[in-house]
């Protein structure tokens, strides 16, 4: 994960999966850390917001969240 931005302006987050593939995550790291209290820290939720989807051990482990 990484922080891309210039000094004293708000931070893009984004993701570098095992391909080398960038996925963008939030705008800002108030929102990425907003996104992370709603997956309640599961293992390896950013792909929820890639092309690459859950997993399917992440899937049955926040099967409880529904």
């Amino acid at each position: 994960m990484w922080l891309i931005g210039a000094i004293g302006q708000s931070a893009d987050i984004w993701l570098l999966d095992r391909a080398l593939r960038w996925h963008y995550l939030a705008p800002t790291f108030v929102n990425y850390y907003r996104q992370m209290m709603i997956h309640v820290g599961l293992p390896q939720w950013q792909f929820a917001f890639t092309d690459i989807g859950l997993m399917p051990q992440t899937k049955v482990n926040g099967s409880f969240l529904k």
